[in-house]
C-alpha cells in the first residue's frame, strides 16, 4: 500500500456506505481489503479525535486481517494522520453521557 492517498471524510463515508450495502459475506477479497482499510482509518480518526495517536501501535495488532502488514498499516496511519493534522477540526466535550463520560467530535 505504498501509494495510499489519505481519504477525506466524504470519500470515506461514500466508500463505507457502498460496502455496507454489499455485506461482508458477499464481498470480493478486494472489497474486504477495502473494508478493512476503512475500519483502520476509523480507528486512526478515533485516536486522533481523543489525542491518543500513540495507541495506534497497540490497535494495529487487531487490524489487517491478512490484508495488510503492520508496516503497511503504519504507513497508512502516518499519511492519514498528516492529513488530519492539517484538515481536521476536533470539538471537545460535545456530549456527556449518564456515566459522566465526555465525547469529542471531528470534522475532516
Amino acid at each position: 500500500m505504498k501509494n495510499f492517498k489519505p481519504l477525506t471524510q466524504k470519500e470515506h463515508e461514500t466508500r463505507e456506505k457502498a460496502l455496507r450495502q454489499i455485506g461482508w459475506k458477499n464481498m470480493t477479497d478486494e472489497q474486504k481489503k477495502e473494508d478493512t482499510l476503512l475500519d483502520w482509518i476509523d480507528m486512526i480518526v478515533s485516536c486522533f479525535t481523543y489525542g491518543e495517536e500513540y495507541r495506534l501501535e497497540h490497535y494495529r495488532e487487531s487490524y489487517g486481517k491478512g490484508y495488510f502488514t503492520p508496516k503497511e498499516l503504519d504507513r497508512i496511519a502516518e499519511k492519514q494522520l498528516e492529513y488530519l493534522r492539517t484538515n481536521a477540526k476536533v470539538t471537545h466535550g460535545v456530549y456527556t453521557d449518564s456515566e459522566d463520560c465526555t465525547y469529542n467530535s471531528v470534522t475532516w
